[in-house]
């Protein structure tokens, strides 16, 4: 029985090996999602000006983004209503990261470098509400001071949850509001309730550097409790938010702290009586 003679085998063997090759070279992210996607923005509530990562059209809308691993800012504006935004997470698809790692990291490390591990939602809903008529209009935060924030409080402040409380010229319409622990002696209407809360810090935290071979650990605690002045303001920008320019002064304002440092404050909204004679 002879041997099959091939002449061309060599060849194909080559050329499937270096098939292989280029496969195991290249990130699977880039392979099978490539640099860039496509994101839908869809806004309840009316036509509005949308805006993805600083890019603006008209909703509804489609973005074309780049695969990056990341956060961005989605915001709808439109006349009449209150701002809204939302922050998008645009994270590693676990599976797409380990397929990288099957190649001794090669896949991973093309796909790093070229940002193409990103996975961002398909579609982002905004919903806009009508602005009451007596509460002043204002503006959202920059996208660069949101994406800020949001990082340096570790998650925990999102300018995007109550933008009323961090917007600049409504925090101005706020400040002639009255706050204050006690009661007024003079005649007022009650308008309602108003309350507050903000998320307080403990825990220990550990940093670590080295010293030639030696790793030198420090332990120490951090914590943080809203001020007083800070609580007022927020206390001030809800009320207005909630009863409108009617509202002159928060008045019986009780502060509570728990172990967690959180800080809580509710108080009683009133207008001042204008009948009342000075």
């Amino acid at each position: 029985m002879g041997l099959i003679s091939c002449p061309d085998c060599g060849r194909w063997v080559r050329v499937a090996a270096l098939a292989l090759l280029a496969a195991a070279s290249s990130g699977c992210g880039l392979v099978f999602q490539g640099f860039h996607q496509d994101v839908s923005v869809i806004v309840d509530g009316g036509p509005a000006v949308v805006t993805l990562s600083g890019e603006q059209a008209t909703s509804p809308a489609t973005f074309t983004v780049r695969r990056r691993s990341t956060w961005r800012v989605a915001r709808a504006e439109a006349p009449g209503k209150a701002p809204a935004c939302q922050l998008v997470q645009c994270r590693m698809r676990p599976a797409l990261k380990a397929l990288d790692m099957v190649a001794l990291f090669i896949p991973f490390a093309v796909d790093a470098s070229l940002k193409t591990l990103g996975h961002c939602p398909n579609t982002v809903h905004l919903k806009l509400e009508d602005m009451p008529e007596d509460v002043p209009m204002y503006s959202l935060q920059g996208d660069r001071r949101i994406l800020e924030a949001f990082r340096q409080s570790r998650r925990t402040i999102n300018m995007c949850e109550s933008p009323h409380l961090y917007a600049t010229e409504f925090g101005e319409q706020a400040k002639r509001i009255v706050v204050t622990a006690g009661s007024l002696q003079r005649a007022y209407d009650i308008l309602g309730s108003v309350d507050m809360m903000f998320p307080g810090m403990d825990r220990a935290a550990t940093v670590v550097w080295g010293l030639g071979r030696v790793a030198v650990g420090n332990t120490r605690r951090e914590f943080y409790q809203a001020p007083t002045a800070l609580v007022n303001d927020a206390l001030r920008r809800e009320a207005l938010m909630q009863f409108g320019r009617k509202v002159d002064a928060i008045i019986n304002v009780n502060y509570m702290t728990n172990p967690r440092h959180d800080v809580s404050a509710t108080g009683v909204a009133i207008r001042f009586n204008r009948h009342e004679k000075d």
